[in-house]
């Protein structure tokens, strides 16, 4: 049996993330993309820089994640890709992500 993961990456435009979670839902790469405008603050140097993002955070199978989901990702410029184990959930959920999300 597959184990579930939350896939968490990044995207310069919200509109582009919007466009890009829909596309993977409707794919069935994702059962729920959340779409999430964010801030960005890294260290480069000596500078703390600041910098618009989103972020998407994908529901999925870890099966689906190395041959499907990551390279559609390098495709829709979503960057900084993390997969996330979900260690237990509910039958119901595992259930739908099961059914909605194609190997």
């Amino acid at each position: 049996m597959s184990r579930l993961v939350d896939v968490i990456c990044t995207n310069e435009e919200y509109e582009k993330g919007v466009e890009s979670g829909k596309l993977l839902v409707e794919e069935h790469l994702a059962v729920v993309s959340y779409v999430i405008p964010a801030k960005v603050l890294f260290n480069s140097g000596n500078q703390i820089i600041i910098q618009d993002s989103v972020m998407l955070i994908l529901k999925s199978k870890d099966v689906v994640f190395p041959n499907k989901l990551k390279p559609r990702l390098k495709e829709l410029f979503c960057q900084r890709g993390v997969v996330l184990p979900i260690v237990e959930v509910v039958p119901d959920y595992r259930a739908w992500v099961e059914k909605e999300v194609y190997e």
